[in-house]
Formats: C-alpha cells, structure tokens, sequence
C-alpha cells in the first residue's frame, strides 16, 4: 500500500516519510453483549500475528472509549493498554479500566484492537522524526459494575 503524503504548493516535498502497516485482520470471536468490570474479555483476532515485528516500534493495544457521554471511564480516555497476544488470542482484565466516581452500573463504551507500528517521517516535517501506521478494528458492548 502506498500513502502520498501532499503539502500545500511553495512547500517542500516530503516523500521520504516511510511506515510498513502490520497486516490487516478482523475480530473473529463473537462480540458480547456486556462485560463485567473485572472479568477478562477474550477476543480472536484472525489471520493472528506472525510473531515477526514489521517495524522496531510493533505492538498491539486495546482501547476502551466511553461513549455514552463520558459519565463511566475516569478521566483519561480512551484508556489505552498494551495487550499480548498469541496465536490471535487476546486476554483483556477489565479490572484496570478506571471509572469515575458515581459511575453508573452499565455504561456504553467502545473496545479497540489495535496494531501500531512506527516508521521514519521525512525531515520536511520537522523534528518529530517519526510516522504511525495503524491497523484498527472495534466493537461496542455494555461494561457492568
């Protein structure tokens, strides 16, 4: 896949920005209905990762976004955890998610997978030298407490 990165006319070229995107895949496990603060959210991801990083930077996450009007995770959304992952497997302890004082019992949020990796961003964007590719995919459920 190739990503042209265009700037405005008068400024100069940045075609020497470089990022290898880890493969496409898609959650193969059924998505539940609610989670339950606490318990441990299996997903399947398919085809699972090589187990060969595409980049130095590589790693797979998983998001958590309220979206039910930020009334259910503390402050720092979305809240964000490296997850390992073997043979597509992914094991997830919702005790680390953080709510918000008062929270209420069941709330709307969103779980993300995703696959990130870092490349070289052309020197024509100045110093911050680094450029993310993303693999993404996600599910809504109700979380219970």
């Amino acid at each position: 896949m190739t990503i042209a990165l265009v700037r405005p006319q008068g400024l100069v070229s940045a075609n020497g920005s470089k990022v290898t995107l880890g493969e496409a895949f898609s959650i193969t496990s059924p998505t539940p209905v609610s989670v339950a603060l606490g318990s441990t959210l299996h997903v399947t991801i398919s085809p699972p990762p090589t187990g060969q990083p595409v980049a130095t930077f590589d790693h797979f996450t998983m998001d958590v976004t309220d979206v039910g009007g930020g009334s259910c995770i503390a402050d720092h959304q979305p809240f964000n955890i490296n997850v390992g992952i073997t043979d597509g497997s992914i094991a997830f302890d919702t005790s680390v998610i953080p709510l918000k004082q008062g929270a209420a019992s069941s709330c709307n949020v969103s779980f993300q997978v995703r696959h990130e990796t870092s490349g070289t961003g052309d020197p024509a964007f100045g110093q911050s030298g680094d450029i993310e590719g993303l693999q993404a995919r996600s599910f809504g459920t109700a979380l219970t407490h």
